[in-house]
C-alpha cells in the first residue's frame, strides 16, 4: 500500500492510520514535495511533477502491484501518474475527498468549494501570502469530518505550516485543472 498526500498534508497526517493498517501489509508514506520536511525548490510547482517523484518513489524501491491511496490532491497525483505513465506498478487505486474536477462549471457543480474558480483561487493565493495559518486553520476545520482531540489538531497544524506557502498555491492552480483522464485498474 501507498499513501500519496493531500494539499499542505505531510506523512504524519496518517500516523494513526498506517500504525493500523500496517498490521496488513506494508504502509509507506513520504512528504511529496513542498510539504512536511520535504525538499522545497523553486521549480516544480506542478502536480505531474509529483506523479513523476511518486513514479521515481515506487520505481527506486521496486515496488509492484501497490495500491495508492490519494487524499485530496494526492487524488490528482495518482491521475497525473496514469496520465503518464499508466498504471505501471499500480494494482488499486483509492480515491478520498476530491472530485474528479475541482473547479465548477456551466455543467459541473460537484466541484471544491473553497478553492474553485480564478476568483477564490487568487483570494486563496493572497491569503497564502499573508495569513499562511488562517489557512492552516480553515484547512483543518474544512477537511475533517470528525471533532478531533486538541492536540491531534495542533500537531496536523504544525504539520501544514512546514510546507512552503507560495508553492501551495501556484500547485492548487495546476490541481484545479486537474481531470480524470483514464484508469481501468480497479478504483474506490
Amino acid at each position: 500500500m501507498r499513501v500519496c498526500l493531500g494539499w499542505s498534508g505531510s506523512r504524519h497526517y496518517f500516523d494513526y492510520n498506517a500504525e493500523a493498517v500496517g498490521r496488513t501489509c506494508q504502509v509507506y508514506r513520504y512528504d511529496a514535495r513542498f510539504h512536511g520536511d520535504s525538499d522545497k525548490p523553486e521549480w516544480g510547482h506542478r502536480v505531474a511533477r509529483l506523479a513523476a517523484d511518486l513514479h521515481d518513489f515506487l520505481q527506486t524501491l521496486d515496488l509492484q502491484e501497490v495500491t495508492v491511496v490519494g487524499t485530496s490532491m494526492g487524488a490528482s497525483t495518482i491521475w497525473s501518474y496514469i496520465e503518464l505513465f499508466g498504471e505501471d506498478r499500480i494494482a488499486r487505486a483509492v480515491f478520498v475527498d476530491q472530485a474528479p474536477l475541482q473547479n465548477l462549471a456551466e455543467d459541473w457543480n460537484l466541484g471544491s468549494t473553497g478553492c474553485y474558480d480564478a476568483v477564490s483561487l487568487a483570494r486563496l493565493q493572497t491569503t497564502l501570502k499573508y495569513d499562511f495559518r488562517g489557512v492552516a486553520l480553515g484547512n483543518n476545520d474544512a477537511c475533517l469530518s470528525q471533532h478531533i482531540p486538541q492536540k491531534a489538531t495542533e500537531h496536523l497544524i504544525s504539520e501544514t505550516l512546514k510546507a512552503d506557502a507560495s508553492a501551495l498555491g501556484k500547485l492548487m492552480a495546476d490541481h484545479t485543472q486537474d481531470v480524470l483522464q483514464r484508469a481501468t485498474q480497479t478504483c474506490l
